[in-house]
């Protein structure tokens, strides 16, 4: 018998959702599940989004087959496999999907088989429930190979229907709908309404591509969409078997129109398009920039990373690198991908780096530099190490450096040479666009926007030459403002952080200026980039290391910041971005070739600066569930607190923990208490074992269990906020089952700041289905000292600039622990400042336990606050000051000043 799910006999694949870097294909290439997956991944295994949703996986025959048995080989994952406790075979009827019957002959770890008998089936599903699962991960469907074995294959033209996702919402307005091609359509049939029927208000349009964003927004709510494969005759073949379904709530309201290129001649990009002001600048005020460049590129350039987590600095070499050689039998190394980054951030570094020094002083040597380089670079296989199924940094880096490069020395090139430099970028774009459509990443990290932004680049360098450059801009384009730019807060947030908006940011704006120069299109006026500056003053204030959550580097505001606000200053006229921009740049010395480029493009030394004094002290960022109390805006020598409790993307959607309701407190340039760990790189020992993990975090443990690690839907929320002249007000609640799956129904915690006293409350509230200990925790920089004081447990952290005192109330016995470092085999791979742990836990178990504790900064010649529980009331008292807090079970504390 003969299987044919494969691939090579023409069945195509189609699933319902997909885990960030999966796909479909290893499902039917002919590989089953021996292989491990580690270092491999998605190479070897499909798997489903981690959601509690249902999950399917089909496969669409070239025409009818009779199928006797089907092989599922579960995916490996650990050392196990991931068969799920329920999953059904299903087959489309025409009208509705049917379960398939059939005998299990086989049911191990490694693989289920199921004797059909000779039924004859076009399309055969995969359906697994919502959380039916394994144990390891019941919320995931993962399988290796999908086998079907016929006694009498029949081979045939590829399946006509279109399996579409079954519900997406969409923030942006229009909404952008992508679904898979079928091999050999030149023509679909697109049709969407509120009407679930298609009998009224259906807008119909034939398309040349797979993807459609209607011209005008669209009344918010549910719509529906369907498709089909049109014939040659125009008569429209089978509608998908679902319709798919939109979820408008349309909070980015932002139509992309059809693209035109107004700037029809090279160079046409930024880097090498200058006007005679800006190339003025260099013998002007940007004299000092123009001479750093200068030396920058008269010495042998090393990469220097923007984020310095699994990249570091490469070897530095005179001239253009090795093409790198690929992974070893296809096993990812951290060794061999830092080899490979580092190659294609040079060729970016300097091709683009040059080709502002060539726009700028018109040398030889800039322009003999590019060629030689852009040559070099454009011998590298497309589909090779630096290709984007390899490594997608070193995909990016390699075709935007060899777009601007191309770009810059077009007149000068031979036609030999163009072409040469033409056929690799035209190469790499092709190979980008068939990985990026249809869209099967997960938009919340930055992976699939900087691989957007390559596509564009090389679409605009490539628009008058290549035909189908328009379209692959137009793609690039509409994603952007579709699944990209709408998944920023409507107030300017963004749940990645601080680092990684600095890091997102510069691709994006990358991409801003390649529209704006080439087709006039102006991302900037996007509703999200106008507002995002004030995330970043809130979360990094300058001359100190930013009070972000998850991954992140906690390092002070430098050049990457600076850069990225000096564009936005420029971009949108923000004076607070300004003042901001230039705090970091001058708390910087630019070294990295791409930001020295950033900083001369970005810049406007006209643009008045405006401190942020007429900023509120204390905000929400309300979808992001991040807020923040600072006592000044202008630098961290004050008194500065941020919490967390927001949304949870889950594995692959952004660089979000399992930390719910934590907080972080820096006094006097000092981190008080601190997020624990660092981002040495994503995935290692120490990141998953402890970074990522509730324990680095300061919230709660419920019988040394934390929370949910990388768990899509385990959101907290800040359910409260209010800011006043004299107190500040937090509410965050961690109720949701998800978050400690099923161990707490109720955790809520209240945070006061009293800023006459420069004092915080902290009251948690847990409630459990079952008696049971609860641990609250601390993190700090230094040995602490703990003693019990009457009915309060007292915990000083003295640090240099500033020192913190903790009281606890405890009026029923608490222990407490100190441990420091980390455990046997989590230690981070990189030097960070020691670390304390504290963890308080409560003496006796029970349903309801309540924490109610004092956190006081003490700066220099400052005292510390009297603290006491009088008669059910918390007084705290200090240089003048006093306040009673009264709290009762499920309500907001009520204060007295």
């Amino acid at each position: 018998m003969q299987n044919v799910a494969l691939a090579s006999f023409g069945t195509r694949a189609a699933a319902s959702d997909y885990l960030g870097w999966y796909r479909t294909w290893p499902v039917h290439d002919g590989k089953r599940n021996e292989i491990s997956e580690e270092g491999r991944w998605g190479k070897v295994r499909w798997l489903s989004a981690s959601t509690d949703t249902d999950h399917w996986l089909a496969l669409l025959f070239p025409g009818p087959q009779v199928i006797d048995r089907v092989e599922l080989w579960w995916a490996q994952e650990n050392g196990g496999f991931l068969k799920p406790k329920s999953w059904q075979l299903q087959t489309w009827t025409g009208t509705e999907w049917m379960p398939v019957q059939g005998r299990v002959t086989t049911d191990e770890d490694p693989v289920t088989v199921v004797e059909l008998g000779a039924i004859e089936l076009s399309v055969l599903r995969l359906f697994m429930a919502a959380g039916g699962g394994p144990a390891s991960r019941p919320t995931v469907l993962g399988v290796a190979e999908f086998e079907c074995y016929s006694p009498s294959p029949r081979p045939g033209e590829p399946s006509q229907l279109v399996l579409l996702t079954p519900r997406t919402e969409s923030r942006a307005n229009p909404f952008w709908l992508n679904w898979p091609t079928v091999p050999g359509a030149s023509v679909y049939r697109l049709q969407y309404s509120q009407d679930p029927t298609f009998s009224v208000d259906v807008v119909s349009v034939n398309l040349w591509t797979n993807w459609h964003m209607p011209l005008k927004p669209l009344a918010t709510g549910t719509w529906y969409y369907r498709v089909a494969v049109l014939s040659t005759n125009g008569t429209p073949g089978p509608w998908s078997p679902e319709p798919g379904r939109v979820e408008l709530t349309g909070e980015f309201t932002f139509p992309v129109p059809d693209l035109s290129l107004i700037a029809p001649v090279h160079p046409r990009f930024p880097a090498s398009a200058l006007t005679a002001a800006q190339k003025a600048e260099a013998t002007g005020v940007k004299a000092d920039l123009w001479a750093k460049i200068q030396a920058v590129l008269d010495q042998p350039v090393a990469h220097v990373a923007a984020i310095r987590n699994m990249q570091d600095t490469g070897p530095t070499e005179a001239g253009p690198p090795p093409e790198p050689p690929g992974y070893d039998d296809g096993y990812w190394t951290v060794e061999r991908w830092r080899e490979i980054v580092a190659a294609g951030a040079r060729v970016l570094d300097l091709l683009s780096l040059g080709s502002l020094a060539y726009a700028i002083s018109g040398e030889d040597r800039y322009r003999e530099m590019i060629r030689t380089w852009l040559l070099h670079a454009a011998q590298w296989d497309p589909t090779g190490s630096t290709g984007i199924e390899s490594v997608d940094h070193a995909a990016h880096d390699t075709l935007v450096g060899l777009s601007i490069g191309y770009d810059a020395i077009y007149a000068s090139l031979a036609e030999r040479e163009r072409a040469v430099v033409r056929q690799a970028i035209e190469g790499r774009c092709r190979a980008l666009y068939r990985y990026l459509n249809p869209f099967e990443n997960d938009p919340n990290n930055n992976h699939p926007w900087f691989q957007t932004t390559a596509l564009a680049f090389g679409a605009l360098a490539l628009w008058g030459e290549v035909d189908e450059a328009p379209e692959w801009a137009q793609f690039a384009a509409e994603i952007y403002v579709g699944r990209y730019l709408c998944l920023g807060g409507v107030d300017g947030e963004w749940h990645e952080g601080s680092d990684y908006w600095t890091y997102g940011l510069g691709f994006v704006f990358d991409l801003c200026d390649a529209y704006r120069a080439v087709t006039g299109l102006d991302l900037y006026t996007h509703p999200w980039l106008q507002r995002t500056s004030k995330f970043k003053i809130y979360v990094a204030p300058p001359d100190g290391p930013g009070l972000s959550f998850g991954d992140t580097h906690n390092h002070p505001p430098g050049g990457e910041d600076a850069a990225q606000m000096f564009c936005l200053a420029s971009r949108t006229r923000d004076e607070h971005a300004q003042w901001y921009a230039r705090k970091a740049y001058a708390a910087s010395d630019p070294e990295r070739p791409g930001l020295l480029l950033r900083i001369y493009l970005w810049w406007d030394p006209a643009l008045a600066e405006r401190p942020p004094v007429d900023l509120p002290l204390a905000t929400l960022f309300e979808e992001a569930g991040w807020a923040f109390i600072h006592s000044t805006l202008e630098h961290q020598q004050g008194i500065h607190f941020a919490l967390h409790s927001g949304h949870f993307y889950g594995v692959g959607g952004g660089h979000s923990h399992a930390d719910q309701n934590t907080f972080i407190l820096f006094a006097g340039g000092e981190p008080l208490v601190i997020d624990s760990g660092c981002y040495d790189y994503y995935g290692s020992p120490h990141f998953n074992g402890w970074y990522i993990k509730t324990e680095a975090h300061n919230t709660i443990l419920v019988d040394g269990q934390g929370q949910a690690v990388q768990m899509a839907g385990a959101h907290g929320k800040v359910t409260g906020f209010r800011s006043a002249e004299t107190c500040d007000y937090i509410r965050a609640d961690a109720s949701n089952p998800l978050v400690y799956q099923g161990r707490v129904t109720r955790y809520e915690r209240h945070v006061l700041y009293l800023r006459a006293l420069q004092s915080f409350v902290l009251i948690d509230e847990v409630e459990t289905p079952e008696p049971a200990r609860i641990d609250w925790l601390l993190h700090t920089h230094a040995a602490p000292l703990i003693r019990r004081e009457d009915d309060l447990v007292r915990t000083t952290v003295i640090r240099e600039k500033a020192s913190l005192e903790v009281y606890m109330l405890d009026p029923v016995g608490l222990d407490w622990q100190v441990t420091e470092g980390f455990p046997k085999g989590m230690q981070p791979t990189k030097e960070i400042p020691h670390e304390y742990h504290l963890r308080y836990s409560t003496t006796q178990r029970a349903n309801q336990t309540r924490f109610v504790t004092v956190l006081a900064p003490v700066l220099p010649g400052q005292e510390a606050p009297q603290v006491a529980w009088e008669a059910g009331r918390l007084r705290i008292s200090r240089e003048g000051h006093a306040a009673r807090i009264e709290h009762r079970w499920g309500a907001e504390p009520e204060v007295e000043l």
